[in-house]
Parts: structure tokens; sequence; C-alpha cells
């Protein structure tokens, strides 16, 4: 995703400086991303001026200040925020920043090289994106860096694109992602809406955060990819959302995994969302964030989250929530996906998509159960899902049917009976061991003579070098 236009990056200024910085690291990530809307925007003023953002035209002779101070930079952000609603909060950027006082000169120098040198090379929108770019690859870097931090507000990138496959998102939407984390759903949106030749900003962005600095990092990460018409709330959305039910075209999400629903069940337990919970929570916060995103719906819409296996096959009130959904049409699809696709937890996920039935309309439908848990390509320690396994599994989906091996298109009576499972492999036959094809037995026992060949020529060689000592 490099962009090849200006070769803008923010990595190797925060790699410069990573020495310095207080643990955890990526606590210089906001302010790297506050930095570069500051200098994007007073290299960018009118396209972001196009784009309805406002910027000021002294803020350039700001930030080249080579003494920048905490407060110069505090200053700045409150004249942003001051002609732009949207960005209200964005002061306390500043606020929370851990980055030692001397350190912040450096980086806004740093910062304001790339942003500059950008510019120069192109001073339209375009060269905006390709900061946005930066921004994102700096995010994702730091994803996959375990050690860093920064994994758990981050959806790896193939699996943002296939959430964006399977929802079909058209201009003129509504769309809600209620636990936004820096907002990389949305910023793939807005990249696939570009390239299929819509402007980003046709759509409206919704977004709740629970974490103060994941909250700003997603707008300043939206507005540098060219996003304005965005709404991002700060807060818990079980217990404090600031949406309005049946509101929404489409919903996607990416919760987080294994969090306990106690710890918020008294403070929940009577709201009109959770109906479906009865008199007990569920074991896992995954259902409550996927009832809350699910009554965001409007009637025609559709939604798909990201989830662990457990609320998929648990008993008891996670049962009875997944039997009121597939018994009532609202339940598509379940599809089992690799593991190892976060850096941050090996453990396999599943996507879920939902449809929300019309008032007049079906009251069952079949669901489509897809099993494409040894579809993962491997990059080093993670796996990805390549564009040709998302456009067949979004296909799959699309198509509703059945493929060996791969996908079954199953009944809601089947599911009751297989007590309200939805893990897929529990509904798809794959070949046993010893019925494995002989091509494919012939192919491994060739591959196994190639190692072994291999392996005595580095024998014999090995041998020769003794021989000649």
């Amino acid at each position: 995703m490099q962009s090849t236009l200006t070769n803008a990056t923010f990595w190797p200024i925060f790699d410069e400086l990573r020495g310095a910085l207080p643990a955890p690291y990526t606590h210089a990530v906001p302010t790297i991303g506050a930095l570069a809307l500051l200098h994007a925007g007073a290299q960018y003023r009118e396209v972001f001026a196009s784009l309805g953002v406002t910027f000021d035209e002294d803020l350039g002779h700001t930030l080249q200040d080579l003494q920048f101070t905490p407060r110069a930079f505090s200053d700045a952000l409150k004249r942003v925020a001051n002609v732009n609603k949207t960005l209200s909060d964005l002061p306390q950027l500043s606020e929370t920043s851990r980055l030692p006082e001397h350190l912040l000169p450096r980086l806004n120098l740093g910062v304001g090289k790339v942003i500059a040198r950008a510019a120069l090379l192109a001073p339209d929108l375009a060269g905006l994106l390709s900061v946005g770019v930066a921004y994102t690859e700096l995010l994702e870097q730091l994803a996959r860096d375990g050690k860093y931090g920064g994994g758990e507000s981050s959806t790896p990138a193939s699996l943002a694109e296939l959430l964006i496959d399977l929802l079909e998102v058209q201009p003129g939407m509504r769309v809600l992602d209620p636990t936004l984390g820096n907002a990389h759903i949305f910023v793939a949106l807005a990249r696939r809406l570009r390239g299929e030749g819509h402007d980003a900003n046709s759509v409206e962005y919704v977004g709740q955060e629970i974490n103060l600095s994941a909250t700003l990092t997603a707008k300043v990460h939206l507005l540098l990819n060219g996003v304005s018409r965005f709404t991002v709330h700060h807060g818990n959305v079980l217990t404090e959302p600031k949406t309005a039910l049946g509101a929404f075209d489409r919903v996607l999400a990416d919760p987080p995994f294994g969090m306990i629903a106690q710890h918020v069940a008294t403070r929940v337990e009577q709201d009109p969302r959770f109906v479906l919970s009865g008199n007990r929570m569920p074991r896992s916060a995954e259902w409550l964030f996927m009832q809350h995103g699910l009554t965001a719906l409007k009637p025609g819409g559709r939604a798909a989250f990201v989830t662990a296996h457990g609320p998929l096959f648990r008993a008891g009130t996670e049962e009875q929530i997944r039997s009121a959904f597939s018994s009532s049409g609202w339940l598509s699809a379940v599809i089992a996906l690799p593991s190892a696709l976060y850096a941050n937890t090996g453990l396999p996920v599943a996507v879920t998509i939902f449809e929300r039935p019309a008032p007049d309309g079906r009251k069952q439908q079949d669901v489509v159960m897809i099993d494409a848990s040894l579809r993962g390509t491997k990059e080093g320690r993670l796996q990805t899902l390549g564009a040709a396994t998302r456009k067949e599994l979004a296909t799959l989906v699309k198509e509703r049917r059945d493929q060996e091996e791969l996908s079954r298109v199953v009944t809601p009576a089947e599911i009751h009976a297989n007590a309200e499972a939805w893990q897929p492999n529990q509904y798809i036959s794959k070949p046993a061991e010893d019925e494995r094809s002989l091509n494919s037995i012939r192919a491994d026992l060739e591959a196994a003579q190639m190692r072994l060949q291999q392996a005595e020529t580095r024998l014999h060689k090995a041998f020769a070098t003794l021989d000649n000592h």
C-alpha cells in the first residue's frame, strides 16, 4: 500500500526517536498524527477547504518555529478545534501525550519535512492521500510489531477488505462502526469507494470508541485520508451509546475478543438493545457489541462482525441469542477464517453476516456456512487473506450456494438440531486423511524425495570439505 506518488513515510521518524521514547512507545503515534494534520493543514489548505475543513493562514509560521514547544502545539490544536466542530476535542491530543518535551521540536521538524516534500511533489488531493497512506502504514507497522503495542485497535488490512466486500456499501448510505479503534475499516472503505469512482464522502461514517487516544487518532486518520463526513463519538458504546436505533444501512465491527460481559451487566440489564439476553447476561461481551450493532440497523440493512469462535457455540444465554437470530431470518452467513490474522493473538476468528428483515418480509432464511480456515496466505509469522480468496468468499455469500469442502447452505432447522452451533466446520464435510487423492500423495512424495536429494548433496559437500582439510 506504500504511496508511490510521494514516497511519504513516517516510520523512519518514529524509528529514530524510539529509543528515547517512554514505554509504551505508541503514545508518540497520536502526537505524530496531530503534527501531520497540522502540517497537512498548512500545506493543503485549499484541499481541506474543499472538504469543509478550515485551517488558518498563520498555522505554517507557528509550525516552522525551531523551538516548537508543548504550549505552541496545544495552541495550534486549539485554533483548529475552534473553527471545526468535528475537531472540538482535538486539543486533548497534546494533553494526553507522554512525549518528552525536548523531543517535540525534533518530531515536529521530521513530520514537517515529510509533508512539505509531499506537497511539493503533489499539492493536490492525491498528495494529501499519500500522507494518509503513510500514517496508515505507521499504524499497521506498530500493529504487526507486538512488542510496541497498538495491535488492540487495528483490524488487519485484508480482514477490513473482506468486511467491505461482504457489505457492498453504496453512496448515500450511513455506516456505523461501534468499536472504531483507529478507524482502519473506515479508511479502507473510503479507499474502496474512490477506487470504484465514487466520492469517499458520499457515505456518512459514524463511529464510537472507548479509548480517548484512539478516538482522536481515528479523526486524524480519517482527515489525512480525505474523509471529512464523519462523526466520531468517545465513550463506552455498551453503557453510553451515542447513536440512534434503526438508523444505519450498514454496520461493521471488530470488537475486542474475550471481554467478559459481567462487569457491565448491572448497567445494561434493562436496556432494550439486549432484550434477547433474557434474565442473564451472556458470558462474552461480543454478543453485547453485536446486539448493539444489530439494533442500529435499518430494515433491509446489513451487518458484519468479527468474533472469536466461543460465541458461536457456547451454551446458555449465548445459545438462546443465536437461536433468536437464526430462527427469525436475521443470520445470513458465517465464515470461519484462518488463525494468526492478528499480531496480538493467534486465535482463529469468524465473520458473522446479518440482514435485518423488513417488517413484512421473510420470517426465516437459510444460512451460508463457509469454512475458510485453511485459506490463509502466510506472510512471516502472520497470515493474510489474498484478494482471490476474499472475492471467492464474498461471491459465495452473495450467490448463497454450496461448494465442495468450502461452503454449504444450511436450514435453521438443522442449526436448531445442532444446539444452535454456528461453527461452519460442523456442517461441511472434508475428506479424511486416508481419502486423499493419488495426485496429492504423489506430490507429497516427490517433494519429500527432493528434500532428501538436497540433504544428501549438502552432506557430500560437507564431507568433501573435511577431506580437503
